[in-house]
């Protein structure tokens, strides 16, 4: 009777242990080899970036290199994230000459962070050390915005204001539409009125100036060469210490009303500095603010702008620009 040899079986178990050693070590490059294709980062762009300062003002201009989309660029500054497209409002790739302009305050570092579309990659692309002058802010209430409401009534609803002494305000393209205007009776008699023309689009400047002492007020509204001004009398006080910013948008043809950058005796309001209002019947809001420096002399600046279809409106006052004082 044959017998198995010895050497026979150990061939095959050699060859069994053999296979399964290549296929584990098989196996264990394939999975490295997944571990790394998921590790590999996206590329970043190759661009150089320009930080121009001047005061609390910061310009960040694309200086060569790479197209960007504007939305995997963030901004970070003083805490805060922000895309280059939310920044500008461009939301395409950004060039070689394109910026982006911000506030800044205090010492801190500006970086640009790049994110990539397909992957949680992220790169610092620029890095800024910026020391800008601390911004000096109101001392007085920013009580936010009041839509819907009426200038005058925004004011009396707040604490501390009996009523309202005196309106002065930017109304449509009427001849003399820059008016001081005073509430007697219940309705509103014009004191003293100017003109300027309103153009869509364009931006205007409008200040406001009080002399305690003398008990008078400066309306100013300016666009380039092109200015407004009203010098009013006794009769208007600031007794309560409040002012309101009013926009008005009563047109179809309006697209927009737009007030921004308010400031008193140029310190910001707060993170509340302006306001909004689109046409489709009548769409007003207010911006309040009490105390502190309305107390006695101030300068309130601000800016608007209306877009409009010129040969769309069908109301001299299609839109209007206020400030209320009490």
């Amino acid at each position: 009777m044959p017998t198995r040899s010895p050497r026979g079986v150990s061939t095959v178990v050699a060859t069994v242990l053999l296979v399964a050693i290549v296929l584990v070590i098989s196996v264990g490059v394939f999975s490295l080899g997944l571990d790394v294709a998921s590790d590999v980062k996206e590329p970043a762009p190759q661009a150089s970036f320009e930080f121009t300062q001047n005061g609390n003002a910061l310009t960040i201009t694309h200086q060569a290199g790479d197209a960007i989309d504007a939305s995997q660029l963030t901004i970070e500054a003083d805490g805060t994230s922000e895309t280059w497209a939310d920044r500008t409002g461009d939301t395409g790739e950004i060039r070689a000459g394109e910026s982006a302009a911000l506030t800044v305050s205090g010492k801190q570092d500006v970086e640009l962070v790049w994110t990539g579309e397909e992957s949680d990659s992220s790169y610092v692309l620029a890095k800024e050390t910026v020391d800008a002058p601390a911004m000096a802010t109101f001392s007085g209430t920013n009580h936010g915005v009041e839509a819907g409401t009426w200038g005058n009534q925004a004011l009396r609803n707040t604490d501390g204001v009996d009523d309202v002494s005196g309106h002065f305000r930017v109304v449509g393209q009427s001849p003399d539409n820059v008016q001081v205007r005073e509430p007697s009776g219940g309705t509103e008699v014009v004191r003293e009125k100017t003109a300027i023309s309103v153009q869509s689009g364009v931006t205007y400047d409008f200040e406001l100036q009080y002399d305690s002492d003398a008990g008078e007020f400066t309306y100013t509204v300016t666009q380039g060469g092109n200015t407004a001004t009203i010098e009013t009398f006794d009769g208007f006080g600031m007794d309560d210490g409040a002012v309101a910013v009013m926009a008005k948008a009563r047109d179809g043809a309006v697209d927009d009303v737009t007030v921004s950058g308010v400031t008193v005796n140029g310190a910001s309001v707060g993170a509340t500095d302006g306001l909004t209002v689109s046409a489709g019947g009548t769409e007003i809001a207010s911006l309040v603010l009490s105390g502190g420096q309305l107390d006695s002399d101030f300068t309130l600046r601000g800016e608007f702008t209306v877009v409009f279809d010129p040969d769309g409106v069908t109301s001299d006052e299609f839109f209007s620009v206020r400030i209320d004082v009490a």
